[in-house]
């Protein structure tokens, strides 16, 4: 399998999950890496914005901004 149709096959699973699927995926998610060394040393943690079925990054910028940290996100232009 090339990482093209690698990429494509992710992309489609992705999207046929539900709604319910997905927002269990996401916390999950948030509580597995809110967890990690990396994340527990971090101060300062970029994010993304979700797009085209990837997973929402939401839960887990709740949770860093509970613990008191800084959470970037990346700037879109033009608006």
């Amino acid at each position: 399998m090339t990482s093209r149709t690698l990429r494509q096959t992710i992309r489609q699973q992705r999207r046929a999950l539900t709604r319910d699927a997905a927002e269990f995926c996401a916390e999950q998610m948030a509580q597995h890496l809110f967890k990690h060394p990396l994340i527990v040393r971090s101060h300062r943690i970029a994010a993304y914005l979700a797009a085209d079925g990837e997973m929402d990054p939401a839960p887990l910028v709740e949770l860093l901004w509970s613990a008191g940290k800084q959470v970037y996100l990346p700037v879109l232009a033009p608006f």
